[in-house]
């Protein structure tokens, strides 16, 4: 597996419409919308396989999203599509690997994608609380 991997996905579902409630008598339950399994299959047939064993390691994930129009947008809803259609497709493990993650606004593109950028970073345990001022101060200077 390479040490950063950077991959051009399609624009995906929101997380809004990433789940289909489905009646059951007097219940519901939510499954996962065919717009959400038709993406994570799109990811999967394109990236599955092609980087070898999955990431084993601490990551870190910057993703530019390119919209495909000016409409407002909150990009966090549209983490969940893309990171199940990579962990699917076996880029790594589990979401809980990511210990630093970036969401960027790019310009509007005919369509939409997002380019991903995933690295390894070195393990350096929990952030203890009575430094977490010095971190922050470090990361937004």
């Amino acid at each position: 597996m390479p040490k950063v991997i950077t991959l051009t996905l399609p624009w995906p579902p929101t997380s809004n419409h990433f789940h289909q409630p489905i009646r059951m008598g007097n219940f519901a339950r939510l499954t996962t919308s065919k717009k959400a399994k038709d993406y994570k299959k799109r990811i999967v047939e394109e990236f599955g396989g092609t980087f070898g064993n999955p990431l084993d390691a601490r990551l870190r994930l910057t993703a530019i999203f390119f919209a495909p129009t000016k409409a407002k947008r909150d990009l966090p809803n549209f983490e969940k599509a893309f990171m199940d259609g990579l962990n699917e497709a076996g880029l790594f493990e589990d979401d809980s690997q990511f210990d630093d993650i970036q969401f960027l606004r790019g310009e509007i593109v005919k369509g939409g994608c997002i380019v991903v950028r995933i690295s390894p970073i070195p393990e350096y345990g929990p952030i203890p609380l009575d430094a977490a001022d010095e971190y922050l101060d470090s990361m937004h200077p």
